[in-house]
C-alpha cells in the first residue's frame, strides 16, 4: 500500500504605492505641503499535507507514504513620495514641505507535514517520509526624494523613508512507519526547513544633473531619514 499528500502555497504581492508632483508648480500659502506613500502588506500562508498508508497481508505487508509541504512568499513592493521632473514647491508665509514614503510588510508562514505507515503480515516493512518548507522573502524599496526640482520652505523641509519588515515562520515535519510482524523493517524520516530574506532599499535623497539641478530652501531644518526595522 502507498499514500502520497502534498500541498503548496505560493503567494506574493508586488504593489506600487506612489505620492509625487511630476512637472509641476505647488504652492501653499500658511499651511503645509505633504505628500504621503503607506503600505501595509500582510500574507498568511499555512500549507499542510498528510498521508496515511496501511499494509496487511497473510503471508506479507508492505506501506509506503509520503507527506510533503511547502509555502512560498514574496513581496516586491515599491513605495515613494517623490517631487521631480523640474518641479517647484513651495510653501508661503508658514507650512513645512514633507515627503514620507513608508513599508511595513508582514509574512506569516507555516508549513506543515505529517506522514504515517503500518504493515502487519508474517514480513512487514514500512517506510515513511515527511518534509516541510518554507521560502519567504521581502525586497522592497522605499524612497523620499526631491530630484531636478526647486523645493522652498516656509519653515522645515522632511525627506524620510522607513520601513518594518516582520517574518514570522514555522516548520513542522512528522513521519511515523510501524511494522508488525516477526520479520519487519521500518523506515522513517521527516525534515524541516524555512528560508527567511529581508532585502529592502531605503533611500531618502535630493538629486540633481548639470542640466537640471535641484534646489533646496528651508527657513527652518532641513532633514533626511532613511531608516529600517526588521523582525
Amino acid at each position: 500500500a502507498g499514500a502520497v499528500g502534498a500541498a503548496t502555497a505560493t503567494n506574493i504581492i508586488a504593489n506600487t504605492v506612489q505620492a509625487y508632483i511630476r512637472a509641476s508648480t505647488v504652492e501653499a500659502t500658511g499651511g503645509n505641503l505633504t505628500l504621503t506613500a503607506t503600505e501595509t502588506s500582510l500574507i498568511d500562508a499555512i500549507s499542510a499535507g498528510g498521508a496515511v498508508s496501511i499494509g496487511v497481508g497473510a503471508a506479507a505487508g508492505a506501506a509506503a507514504a509520503g507527506a510533503g509541504g511547502t509555502a512560498s512568499s514574496t513581496t516586491t513592493n515599491r513605495v515613494e513620495a517623490f517631487i521631480d521632473a523640474q518641479s517647484v514647491a513651495t510653501t508661503v508665509t508658514s507650512g513645512n514641505i514633507a515627503l514620507t514614503a513608508s513599508d511595513a510588510s508582514t509574512v506569516n508562514a507555516k508549513t506543515l507535514a505529517a506522514s504515517v505507515a503500518f504493515a502487519a503480515g508474517a514480513g512487514a516493512g514500512t517506510v515513511s517520509v515527511g518534509a516541510a518548507l518554507a521560502t519567504n522573502t521581502i525586497s522592497n524599496i522605499v524612497r523620499a526624494y526631491s530630484e531636478t526640482s526647486t523645493l522652498t520652505s516656509a519653515a522645515s523641509l522632511t525627506l524620510a523613508a522607513s520601513a518594518t519588515p516582520t517574518i514570522t515562520a514555522t516548520s513542522i515535519a512528522a513521519s511515523v512507519a510501524v511494522s508488525a510482524a516477526p520479520i519487519g523493517a521500518a523506515f522513517s524520516g521527516a525534515g524541516a526547513d524555512s528560508t527567511n530574506t529581508i532585502n529592502n532599499v531605503i533611500t531618502a535623497f535630493i538629486a540633481g544633473t548639470e542640466q537640471a539641478r535641484s534646489s533646496t530652501t528651508a527657513a527652518g531644518a532641513i532633514s533626511l531619514n532613511a531608516s529600517e526595522t526588521a523582525t
